[in-house]
Parts: C-alpha cells; sequence; structure tokens
C-alpha cells in the first residue's frame, strides 16, 4: 500500500515542482571555464555514505572526551529518502538536497567543526567545485550555485517551546524534555545508521507539525490582507505629517515590505507546494509504520 501512495506522490511532486526538474536532477557547476553535469542521485549515495563514516571517525576519536561529541545527523527528507531505499523504493526526485543537524555544547567551536567537515568534504570529492556560507545559524553547502547540504546547528539550549518548531514537536512527542536527552539516547545506540538518520517516527511527527504551521500561515491569508492595508494607509498618514518620523516610517515600510512578500503568488504557492509535499510524505511514513504492526 506504501508503494503505492508514494507513486502517487511522487507524481503528485513532480508536477508540482516541474519548473525545478533540472535543478533537481542535475546540478551545473562552472570549473576552470567548462560546465559540469552532476546527476543528484548518483551523488547521493555517495555523500551519505560519507556523513555515515565522518561519523564513525568523530565517535571513534572523541569517545573519551567530555561533553557532546560533534555529530551530523541527517533529517527531513533525505532521511525518508535513505530509509526508502533500505526497502527498495524508488525515491528519484524525492529530494534535490541533504539537510543535516549538527550537535554541540560548544558554540565557538561550531564554525571550526563545520570548517573541518567542509574541508573533508573537498578531500573526498575535490574535482566538484564546492562553497560555503554561514547565516543565522544555518550552514549552507554548495557546489557552483546549487545549494546540496544545509546544516542546522542545534545546541543543549535549544528553545523547545517554540510552537512552530517541527523538530521540537518531534522531539516532545518521542517523549524527550530535551535535545541533551535525545543525543544521549541516540549517541548509545551500537548501529551507526540510527545515530546518522532521523528515524520514521521522528519525520512522522515533524511533517505533522510542519502540516499544522504551513496550514496556519495559508488560513492567515486574510489576516495578512488587512494588515497590508492598514500598515499602507498608515505610511500615508505618517508621510503626511509634519515632521515625518522617518524611524517609524522605516519600520511601517519594513512592516509593508514583509507582508507584501507573504501576500505574492509565488510564495503562496511555496506554500501550498510545501504543505502538499508534508502531507504526502506524512502518509508514507505512516503506511510505512502501520505495516510493522
Amino acid at each position: 500500500m506504501y508503494l503505492s501512495k508514494y507513486l502517487k506522490y511522487k507524481m503528485k511532486y513532480l508536477l508540482l515542482s516541474e519548473s525545478q526538474i533540472n535543478k533537481i536532477d542535475y546540478i551545473k557547476q562552472k570549473r576552470g571555464g567548462s560546465q559540469q553535469i552532476i546527476n543528484f542521485e548518483t551523488l547521493f549515495s555517495h555523500l551519505v555514505e560519507f556523513i555515515i563514516n565522518y561519523n564513525k571517525k568523530k565517535i571513534a576519536n572523541d569517545l573519551n572526551l567530555f561533553g557532546m561529541i560533534n555529530l551530523f545527523q541527517i533529517k527531513g527528507g533525505s532521511s525518508i529518502k535513505y530509509h526508502l531505499m533500505q526497502r527498495g523504493i524508488d525515491t528519484t526526485n524525492l529530494t534535490s538536497d541533504i539537510d543535516l543537524l549538527f550537535f554541540s555544547d560548544d558554540l565557538e567551536e561550531v564554525e571550526k567543526e563545520i570548517i573541518a567537515f567542509y574541508k573533508e568534504l573537498q578531500k573526498t570529492f575535490p574535482s566538484l567545485a564546492w562553497n560555503y556560507n554561514i547565516n543565522n545559524g544555518l550552514v549552507t553547502i554548495k557546489i557552483g550555485g546549487g545549494n546540496i547540504i544545509d546544516i542546522s546547528v542545534y545546541d543543549p539550549n535549544f528553545d523547545m517551546d517554540d510552537e512552530t518548531s517541527m523538530f521540537a514537536y518531534a522531539l516532545k512527542k518521542l517523549g524527550f524534555k530535551n535535545i541533551k536527552e535525545y543525543y544521549d539516547k541516540i549517541t548509545t545506540s551500537d548501529n551507526i545508521e540510527e545515530i546518522t538518520f532521523t528515524s520514521l517516527e521522528f519525520e512522522f511527527f515533524s511533517s505533522q507539525k510542519g502540516i499544522e504551521v504551513i496550514q496556519g500561515y495559508l488560513n492567515a491569508f486574510p489576516s495578512w490582507q488587512a494588515s497590508l492595508r492598514y500598515f499602507t494607509q498608515k505610511q500615508i498618514e505618517i508621510e503626511t505629517k509634519i515632521p515625518i518620523d522617518d524611524k517609524e516610517l522605516e519600520n511601517v515600510k519594513r512592516i509593508i515590505k514583509g507582508y507584501t512578500k507573504q501576500l505574492s503568488p509565488e510564495y503562496i504557492d511555496n506554500l501550498r507546494n510545501k504543505l502538499e509535499r508534508y502531507k504526502r510524505k506524512n502518509e508514507i511514513i505512516n503506511s510505512i509504520l502501520n505495516s510493522k504492526n
């Protein structure tokens, strides 16, 4: 049953993402004046193997140190893709990049650890044009201009009360009070795959929260429209006052810019497509989990 559901999901996903199929199937990079074509589906397996081996080395080298071992865990669509591949299910175009969680209890060491990971990538795949940037706790590693790995950094002080966090929701549903409990649980496993990949149960609850959050955004569409009208009128009022309050005007313009973006057809379509993907993934995982019972 879950196979037929997945195939339906896959076709729906391709229809929703038709304009991005080339981005998903192939990453183009310029190196030495020439253009190189890379098949992500082939690269995925090599990157997964690299991450598994990287974690093995970290565990072997850091076993006797105090504090957290700085590990990477594959999550989201890339984790689901791996679990489906293990069951012999075709996962072509299920995802276009790899999402990683990075665990650390020393935020000052994060960039150092990320750079070490990045350099190891360069060493292992020397023919690829790697580059990266770090912005607000999110690390994006690219090949040429195409995103290939996104790394979210989590520390023991992660806010478990964030009502929009898919990660926090999944942890709570699995019975963990904080990220340290989750980290301690996965690192007591002797199975490197259990350490390196989020479980299907985790992804079920994560996608469940994703559905709730995205649906909430879509339901807020009328209130966004009302807010945009209000602040547009507010801008007019500020601009007609003498003297003009430049600070207030700048703040209102910033708010208007945000609502304008949220109300754009592209933004709304992206939310709807994301909601559809979360729903399909949730259905697939639910079917797999039920088949175990």
